[in-house]
């Protein structure tokens, strides 16, 4: 059987929502502030006779990594805030598959694309379109109805400097190293060194004295294209 993205029902309602067949495995849309990608991968448990089809739902923000790029760090920092397989979007804790045999008829498999593209326009898509907005994200999440994506504080600390100032991202950035000591955890994992960032796990600067430096000069940056 042809690959499941290649199936002209589902290239077809990929292009009535506004998304384009990037290559075999993604389709993808193109937003202002945000790229929508719909990731299909497969596997088999061994039977070469069937695939079991998962999709990955993805937003993701292109400004994070121009601002990265900017201020000369390049790692531990995502740039999505949604990465997500649609069964967990779907309230699942375990992959949404769809399994696929070589000997079905084109009429099964146009019935598993129209399953595909009913849980996709339920679950994903209001999603997707609703977070390609930054401002809806932000607005969101400092509602708290973004827990259960386990936003990254580093990626927020960017969004804020990028979207809402200097002064917001300090004092998210300021909240945050607050709630860490209070925590018990002791300083972030994050250090600055000659402008750059490290590190993984934490916020995106540590208390060492110098973010003040890094901050103006990554702000001003941002302000030069942004």
């Amino acid at each position: 059987m042809d690959y499941l993205t290649n199936k002209e029902n589902l290239i077809k309602k990929m292009i009535e929502w506004g998304f384009k067949r990037k290559n075999k495995n993604i389709f993808r849309r193109i937003e202002r502030d945000a790229v929508l990608d719909f990731y299909f991968s497969h596997y088999t448990r061994g039977a070469n006779h069937i695939k079991y089809y998962t999709i990955n739902v993805n937003v993701w923000y292109p400004e994070i990594d121009r601002v990265k790029k900017a201020g000369h760090f390049y790692f531990g920092i995502p740039n999505s805030i949604i990465w997500n397989d649609l069964g967990h979007l779907m309230g699942s804790p375990v992959q949404k598959e769809y399994g696929i045999s070589d000997d079905e008829d084109e009429t099964s498999v146009n019935m598993v694309v129209e399953r595909i593209c009913s849980d996709l326009s339920v679950y994903a898509l209001p999603i997707m379109e609703r977070y390609s907005s930054i401002y809806t994200l932000i607005d969101d999440f400092e509602k708290g109805l973004l827990e259960r994506f386990h936003v990254s504080k580093q990626t927020m600390a960017l969004l804020y400097l990028i979207y809402s100032g200097k002064a917001k991202a300090s004092d998210y950035v300021c909240q945050q190293l607050i709630l860490l000591r209070r925590s018990g955890s002791g300083e972030p994992g994050l250090t600055i060194h000659e402008g750059k960032i490290a590190g993984m796990d934490s916020v995106t600067v540590s208390v060492k004295g110098n973010e003040l430096a890094l901050w103006e000069d990554l702000y001003e940056k941002i302000k030069a294209f942004h």
